[in-house]
């Protein structure tokens, strides 16, 4: 089951971030008859409907413990990217320090 969540979440920033570019490619190009990508934003948007479905079938309660150990880890600050900024800070010390 975790080497299905990570697949599921690879491919889940996959869409998000496709779907982020076909935003901004519309913003700098807003050609209405550029069918390609007209149907390549559907298909994303159909794909990313079925993960979100999905994700949203998980049991809340084990959902919300998860949220609630991450937000008391490290400094019990809950913000996002607090692991890996705390990993870079670690390791800027360890290489500073090796220096």
């Amino acid at each position: 089951m975790e080497c299905d969540i990570d697949e599921i979440e690879s491919r889940y920033d996959d869409l998000c971030q496709a779907s982020d570019l076909v935003k901004k490619y519309r913003d700098t190009e807003p050609d209405e008859s550029d069918e390609e990508m007209r149907k390549f934003n559907s298909d994303v948007t159909k794909t990313l409907r079925k993960f979100r479905s999905a994700i949203s079938t998980l049991n809340a309660e084990k959902v919300e413990q998860c949220l609630q150990v991450h937000g008391d880890a490290l400094d019990g600050n809950d913000e996002d990217d607090k692991f890996v900024r705390h990993f870079r800070g670690l390791l800027k010390k360890k290489v500073c320090e090796n220096f």
